[in-house]
């Protein structure tokens, strides 16, 4: 049944300057706490998605997550999946990750070639909103 589920028990961690901007942007307000519950990995509508220093999963790559932003395919690896809750009580989950650049999406087929760009920036995709 396709859906979000937390795989493991969750930890909680205090957010940097960039990802705490992050997470502001994306949810237009500031959360709760900086001290947020953060997930190592999940099941995303029937796949399994690590975070990067999952210690587990040195075979392959299953930190790379493919998310709609309106028309656009786009291509990302977690660093971590955090839980915020804002003040008005909503609660968001949210992959942050690192940006992948796709020179050509091809809907027909399972494998596109990504790429890291040369910003290291962080972004944050809502789960429930934009997750493919």
């Amino acid at each position: 049944m396709p859906g979000i589920f937390a795989l493991e028990a969750s930890f909680r961690t205090m957010l940097n300057d960039e990802e705490f901007a992050v997470v502001m942007k994306i949810v237009h307000t500031a959360p709760v706490s900086v001290n947020l519950t953060c997930f190592v990995h999940m099941e995303i509508n029937c796949y399994y998605t690590y975070e990067l220093d999952y210690k587990q999963m040195s075979r392959r790559n299953c930190s790379t997550i493919k998310y709609s932003n309106g028309n656009h395919h786009l291509f990302a690896q977690v660093k971590f999946f955090v839980q915020v809750t804002n003040f008005s009580g909503i609660v968001v989950n949210l992959a942050l990750c690192h940006p992948l650049y796709c020179a050509s999406y091809d809907n027909s087929t399972l494998f596109n070639i990504v790429s890291q760009p040369n910003s290291t920036g962080l972004i944050a995709v809502d789960i429930k909103k934009h997750l493919l």
